[in-house]
């Protein structure tokens, strides 16, 4: 995959050798470590909210995080519901 990559974006042979060479995903990227933590959290604060988390649901409508065309002002509603997955 890397290879892929390189060849995709990188014009000189040299460039791709040393970014195919260099290359390496440890640590994972800083924006991924963010995001599973952020999902952790709302995973956490649904299951002690609740008491039961299950992947077919409850779906949880009255929540301030689920996104309901009603409440467009409520900015924040674009963004939170995508990393809430339940239901």
């Amino acid at each position: 995959m890397v290879r892929i990559i390189a060849d995709e974006f990188l014009s000189e042979e040299r460039d791709r050798k040393l970014y195919a060479d260099q290359y390496t995903c440890c640590p994972p990227p800083l924006f991924i470590l963010c995001i599973t933590l952020i999902e952790l959290g709302f995973f956490t604060y649904y299951w002690v909210a609740m008491g039961e988390v299950s992947p077919s649901g409850p779906v949880p409508i009255d929540s301030v995080f689920i996104y309901r065309p009603d409440k467009r002002q409520e900015v924040w509603r674009f963004i939170f519901y995508m990393v809430l997955h339940a239901g």
